[in-house]
Parts: C-alpha cells; sequence; structure tokens
C-alpha cells in the first residue's frame, strides 16, 4: 500500500474514532455540568450528585477493565456503537428519574457502557496504521473527548438560560444516538474497503506471558500509579470543576457554566502544546509527565494561596492545572502504550491503564464531598495539590527504572 493510500485510511479511521469519542464524552459529563443548576433546583443534593457521579466513574474504570479484554476478540463496530446507543437511551431518560438509587444505577450503566470506546478503537488504530498516525490520531482522540465536554458545557448554558435542566441531557443523548448510527454505517464501509481488518492474536501465550512480567518491572508499576494520579486530577477534579467555581466564588450556575466553558479550550491547547514539546524531548513521554504534574502542584499551589480571592489568577491557574493532566492522559496513550502494540493485546493493555485512572477517580469522586463537608474547599485543594506532587515523584522513578517496553 503507498503512503497515500495509508494515509487516506488513517483518516477515515481517525474521523470515526474522533467523532465517536467526542460524542463518549459528551455524554458522560453531561451530569458534572448540568450538576450546578440541579442542586440550584434541588432535584438532587450534592451527595446524591457525587454517588452518581462517582458510579459513573467506578463502572467506566471496571469497564474499561473488562471491555478492554473483550476488545480484543469482539469486533469494536459493535462493541462502540452498542455502548454509545445505550447511554444515549440512559442520559434520555435520566432527567424524568426521582430516585437517588436509580440516579446511581443509570449513571453506573451509563459508565460500563462508555467504557466500551477506549480498548477497541485503540486496537483498531495500533493495528491499521503506522506509529507516527497513530500517535497522531490519538492525541486527536484528547482533543475530541475536550470537543464532547466543551458541548456539554454549551448544553449547560441552554438549560440555566431556558430554566430546563432536562433539556441538556435529551439532547446529549439524542447526539449519542446518531453518532452510534453513523459509527457503525462507516465501520461497515471502512471493512468493505480494507481501510480497516481485525488481526487475530499470534503466540497468544506470549502475550499474555509478557503481561504478567510487566508486573514485576518498577518502572511499569510506577506508571501505573502515575495513571492513577492523574486520573484523580483529569476526571474526579474536572467533575467538580464547575461547581467549585459556583460555590468558592459565590456566582451562578449559568455564570460557573460559561466560565467552565473556557477549560475544555484550555484543554485542547495544552494538548497539542505537550505533544509539541513530548517532539522536541524526542517523545520521552516520562520525562513529560515529570515537568506536567510538577507544573500542575505549581498551578494547584496559586489556587490554593488564592483561596476565594483572585478569582481570574485562581480560575486560570486550576484551568492550566488540568491541561497539564489533559496532557499526561495524552503521553500515556499517545506514547507509552503505543510501545506494546506488538503484544497483540494492546486493547487489554490500554483497558487496564484507563482502568486504574478511573478507579482512582471514582475513589477521590466518593471523598471530595466528605473533605469539603469537613474541611472547605481549601482542603480539597490542598489534597489536589498533594496528588500532583505524589505525580511528580513517581514519574521520576518511572523514567529511570522502566524496561517494560522492552518486552514487546
Amino acid at each position: 500500500m503507498n503512503i497515500a493510500a495509508k494515509n487516506k485510511n488513517a483518516v477515515w479511521i481517525g474521523t470515526a474514532c474522533c467523532v465517536a469519542y467526542a460524542g463518549c464524552y459528551a455524554g458522560r459529563n453531561i451530569l458534572s455540568a448540568v450538576m450546578p443548576q440541579m442542586t440550584e433546583l434541588e432535584i438532587f443534593s450534592e451527595s446524591a450528585l457525587g454517588l452518581m457521579g462517582s458510579a459513573l466513574l467506578l463502572c467506566y474504570g471496571v469497564g474499561q477493565l473488562i471491555n478492554g479484554f473483550l476488545g480484543n476478540r469482539i469486533d469494536a463496530k459493535y462493541m462502540v456503537s452498542v455502548g454509545l446507543a445505550v447511554t444515549g437511551l440512559m442520559i434520555i431518560m435520566f432527567p424524568f428519574c426521582t430516585s437517588q438509587a436509580a440516579g446511581i444505577l443509570m449513571w453506573g450503566a451509563c459508565g460500563f457502557f462508555c467504557s466500551m470506546l477506549w480498548g477497541p478503537m485503540s486496537k483498531i488504530i495500533g493495528e491499521n496504521t503506522q506509529r507516527t498516525a497513530g500517535r497522531i490520531i490519538i492525541t486527536l482522540m484528547t482533543a475530541a473527548s475536550v470537543t464532547g465536554t466543551l458541548l456539554t458545557y454549551i448544553l449547560a448554558i441552554y438549560g440555566s438560560a431556558s430554566g430546563s435542566y432536562r433539556a441538556p441531557f435529551i439532547i446529549s443523548g439524542i447526539v449519542l444516538l446518531i453518532i452510534a448510527a453513523a459509527y457503525y454505517v462507516c465501520s461497515i464501509h471502512m471493512e468493505r474497503h480494507g481501510i480497516i481488518r481485525t488481526y487475530a492474536t499470534e503466540n497468544t501465550q506470549k502475550s499474555q506471558t509478557d503481561f504478567k512480567k510487566l508486573f514485576l518491572n518498577t518502572g511499569f508499576i510506577s506508571m501505573v500509579i502515575v495513571t492513577l494520579l492523574y486520573g484523580v486530577i483529569r476526571n474526579a477534579v474536572s467533575f467538580w470543576i464547575p461547581t467549585f467555581i459556583a460555590q468558592n466564588f459565590s456566582i451562578s450556575s449559568k455564570t460557573a457554566a460559561a466560565i467552565s466553558t473556557i477549560l475544555p479550550l484550555t484543554n485542547i491547547i495544552g494538548t497539542f502544546v505537550t505533544m509539541f514539546i513530548a517532539k522536541l524531548l524526542k517523545y520521552r513521554e516520562k520525562l513529560m509527565c515529570m515537568i506536567l504534574f510538577s507544573f500542575s502542584v505549581l498551578m494547584f499551589t496559586v489556587v490554593f494561596v488564592c483561596k476565594s480571592s483572585f478569582a481570574p489568577v485562581s480560575v486560570s491557574a486550576l484551568f492550566l492545572a488540568s491541561a497539564a493532566m489533559t496532557g499526561a492522559c495524552n503521553m500515556i496513550f499517545s506514547i507509552y502504550v503505543l510501545h506494546f502494540a506488538s503484544t497483540g493485546l494492546i486493547s487489554g493493555i490500554t483497558g487496564f491503564f484507563d482502568f486504574a485512572s478511573y478507579i482512582s477517580a471514582s475513589g477521590a469522586n466518593f471523598l471530595f464531598p466528605v473533605i469539603l463537608n469537613t474541611g472547605g474547599w481549601s482542603a480539597v485543594v490542598a489534597v489536589w495539590t498533594a496528588v500532583t506532587a505524589a505525580g511528580t515523584v513517581f514519574s521520576l522513578i518511572a523514567m529511570k527504572t522502566d524496561k517494560a517496553h522492552l518486552l514487546s
């Protein structure tokens, strides 16, 4: 296959995966975006919504582990389409739910079905594109996830302006149903034209043995811990940012939602800036993680010092810390995980790392309300600072010890 054909195929694969992933984030982040309005209207309490968010993240994380390995065997067009469609239906039904328990179950289901995307799509990218193209596509998918999040904030603004908290959920759910159908049709087209092929895993026993050996590698374990820590900031902290802005600076949910629309844009810029810097550093992803965590420590320190004063400075620092952690996520999945493409189990390995990031986020999401009720937002920000400081340390350990890529 000539270079032009390979590039054309990469465009098809990248477009399909990016649109699907943007849809996934438009669904799973709509609860966070509308949360300030729902608490204002006393639809559910902060604790109840926090439990729903924890269920979402917990089931998303567990689902990544399960669906990551299933993605080695089941066609991505089925997993991705079903995942988006079921999530869309759940989100459409949620605003008519009046039971806290039912809400927790619904968002847990959303988390699980959303987790059916990342591993299978990573496998398609890893097996059907060259390494450079794969790195670009996964970086664009990170940007697409941020774009999907931006849509949720726009819908939240509309919901606040119209006085209807239900509209953002319904619109988001409909968007997911449309994308689910489009991805299925697009996948069939790509299969018929040989753009994507599913490769059987060769030397499966050897691959499984290598996967077990990873957990005997100090550097690999350190990278798992790095993933756990960035997951707290990128996922759990991001879930609370609109509420933090509204409560810490005593502003309305509509204003908080409007300010929060800047966050996805900051994250997109952060993703490409970190990739540019990584290129200058010859794609040394562990060094980049250490730099990004160190930067986040500084930014959260600024937020802590500002407290409820100097809102523009505090919010800017908060957004920059979030952008840095989005960049760290991209280092893990667009560079580090692709080292293992030749194992034949890239979907499972990718799923495991995503599982780690969301399990930690789920636990943090459960603890944040407790910390908030006992120590206020200052205590919560102090925890965020400590998490990023730990991430700096483990990134350094990984940089010095990781040899896991030699297994592939």
